[in-house]
């Protein structure tokens, strides 16, 4: 499989192609392409890490060369960042509805017309990932610092063009004049991207830990720069604003703090299972966790994304019934989430119990499909799903099942190789190009819809 041919197919259905330049993840075959990495850059990145022996010696540990950090960072970020994405589609609560919606669309074209809804149905949940550019609205004015952010929200248009039930979170962005910059969606893509930016931002630090203090100054003065120059654009609000939501909400200053805990967050949300959102939609004491008057437009509006299972509104409230000392250690991390999940009315019993039985639903209804690439995937994130639990702030990839990736160089290469990786020989050109096919027919049957 060559890569021109791979982003040339995935073009027009690339949630993530304003942020994720350097390597994609196609959410329609869940096939990684690390578009800026070579064979030889894994190979440098390896070398280095087995190079690398973290021992103390004479009471000092051994610190990692300026060489082998550049070597291991070439690739590592980008590697953690790709493969969360993965893990997210395929081993949450929503990454196995989204195979099980998927599933059900492409093998609807060998079922009866009357089947052939079940494609439109993926279309709409696929395009919904990241929401149409109509609800980014972006102002002429400066990025200057420190910025603004108020939370507001509406209401989507279905397809006819009339106002829906379904409530549309936003952020609008003030700049340091308090000049209005942006207004920016909370969406499912920003859910998901949060999440591998939050991996990749503590992998990097986790490494930068092991360099020589001098060598380390400098490499975390850029590492901070570019930091925030993803956090402080507008034109990528939609990928960062989970983050803006969290630190001002817990009045957070330290990016990497904020990171970690938003990954908390995130996991949470990609795994509130249907049942656990429903009682919420009922019960949910939302006029108290937000701090605003009984029966308000607003709180009906949450309501309501309750009920739609907007993962967008849920990680807002859950940001909203954290106590304030969560920031203060890991240890008040842990027990702020179960705080939170208790302030909106259930508990992490509760959320662990349903979790597990709607994992072991959606696992019993993908092992029907006759798309074998995708009962695999969904068989190896069951799996991954039970591995990870929901209090991970971060993810450990050599204790999960992950497939080979395509590389810039047109490679296919095992990244993740281990015994106990049950996808280290999954065929990801044969999953590309028969999930691929399917996604083809999702998109001409969309089209041929009046």
């Amino acid at each position: 499989m060559r890569g021109s041919e791979f982003e040339k197919r995935v073009a027009q259905r690339d949630h993530l192609s304003a942020v994720d330049v350097l390597g994609t993840f196609d959410f329609s075959t869940a096939v990684i392409h690390l578009k800026s990495l070579v064979a030889a850059d894994l190979d440098r990145a390896r070398t280095a890490l087995n190079e690398f022996k973290p021992e103390w010696n004479d009471g000092k540990p051994n610190l990692m060369a300026g060489q082998q950090f550049a070597a291991i960072a070439k690739a590592q970020p980008l590697v953690v960042h790709e493969y969360t994405h993965f893990v997210d589609a395929t081993s949450t609560l929503w990454g196995l509805r989204h195979l099980l919606i998927m599933s059900k669309a492409y093998s609807s074209i060998n079922r009866d017309e009357g089947n052939y809804y079940k494609a439109r149905e993926f279309s709409d949940h696929a395009r919904n990932i990241r929401l149409p550019n109509y609800y980014t609205v972006l102002y002429k004015a400066h990025e200057g610092r420190p910025w603004q952010s108020k939370i507001t929200i509406g209401r989507t248009f279905d397809a006819r063009g009339r106002i829906s039930s379904r409530p549309i979170l936003f952020s609008q962005f003030r700049n340091s004049d308090e000049q209005l910059m942006v207004r920016s969606p909370v969406s499912t893509v920003s859910i998901l991207e949060a999440s591998a930016m939050a991996q990749e931002i503590m992998s990097v630090s986790r490494l930068l830990q092991l360099t020589d203090p001098e060598y380390r100054i400098v490499e975390d003065r850029e590492f901070h720069h570019k930091t925030m120059q993803f956090l402080y654009s507008k034109n990528f609000t939609e990928y960062s604003v989970c983050v803006h939501i969290l630190a001002n909400k817990l009045g957070c200053k330290d990016a990497l703090v904020a990171f970690a805990l938003c990954s908390r967050l995130t996991r949470v949300a990609l795994n509130i299972p249907e049942v656990i959102f429903d009682k919420l939609a009922e019960i949910c004491p939302i006029e108290e966790v937000l701090n605003i008057p009984i029966q308000h437009e607003f709180s009906k509006a949450i309501r309501d994304g309750l009920k739609s299972r907007d993962l967008g509104i849920i990680y807002y409230l859950l940001c909203n019934a954290l106590p304030e000392n969560v920031i203060e250690s890991e240890r008040h991390a842990t027990t702020a989430i179960a705080a939170a999940l208790n302030a909106l009315g259930t508990s992490e019993d509760e959320l662990s119990v349903a979790a597990q039985a709607e994992a072991d639903f959606l696992l019993r209804s993908l092992d029907e499909t006759d798309i074998e690439h995708i009962k695999i995937l969904a068989r190896s994130g069951y799996a991954n799903f039970k591995t990870i639990g929901f209090q991970s702030a971060e993810l450990d990839f050599r204790q999960l099942n992950l497939p080979p990736a395509l590389l810039g160089d047109d490679t296919i290469v095992n990244v993740f190789a281990g015994d106990k990786n049950s996808l280290s020989t999954f065929d990801i050109e044969g999953c590309f190009f028969e999930l691929d096919d399917g996604m083809s027919w999702v998109t001409r049957f969309s089209e041929a819809c009046l």
